[in-house]
């Protein structure tokens, strides 16, 4: 099924207006359920796309998904929907289940992080490249969440000082495990996640 085709696309716009935006317990035990089928589990973040909020636990479970996910480019539609809702929440759970978890879980996490660290992208206005900190999202009248640009410059300073702890708080991490791991494919990973010297 191509989830991405308009008229699979206005199925969970058609859910969208039917549940108004939220969930109901049973739709998200269901949806906590599929994330542990093989192929079902593609299916929740489209759904998690349509919806204004969700539970701290579906959450984790989104996150537990992302984590055993091995092509990092396919476990960013786990984390999208977990950021989007929970902004430095989601990067606290994982830097928590690092210290926490076997080290092929922690080469998962590692691919989990990589999406949550600020993008460098080019602004047309300015013409220079700068990093661009995710905050807010707005559901807009084509049928999906977008970045929304009216976030005040105290809101952008606060959320980017968040980051920053976090990422701080990253690198101590890696470092810690980089320099007491013996595990020698972990300690490439970390060596190419941390910051040079």
């Amino acid at each position: 099924m191509n989830l991405s085709s308009s008229s699979n696309k206005n199925i969970f716009l058609e859910f969208r207006k039917i549940t108004q935006g939220q969930l109901s317990s049973g739709e998200e035990r269901y949806l906590m359920s599929k994330l542990r089928s093989r192929i079902g589990k593609w299916f929740v973040p489209y759904v998690l796309d349509t919806v204004e909020a969700f539970s701290d636990d579906l959450m984790k479970a989104l996150l537990e998904t992302s984590i055993n996910i091995w092509d990092p480019s396919s476990n960013y539609c786990f984390i999208r929907p977990a950021q989007r809702v929970y902004g430095v929440e989601v990067y606290d759970y994982l830097l928590d289940r690092f210290e926490q978890v076997t080290d092929t879980k922690k080469a998962g996490i590692l691919r989990s992080l990589y999406w949550l660290e600020p993008k460098a992208v080019w602004r047309r206005e300015t013409g220079e490249i700068q990093k661009d900190y995710l905050l807010k999202y707005t559901w807009n009248d084509k049928g999906y969440y977008e970045r929304d640009y009216d976030e005040s410059e105290v809101e952008i300073i606060q959320y980017k000082d968040e980051i920053n702890l976090r990422s701080e708080r990253q690198v101590e991490i890696l470092l810690k495990e980089y320099r007491s791991t013996k595990n020698k494919r972990l300690k490439r990973v970390l060596k190419s996640r941390l910051p040079l010297e």
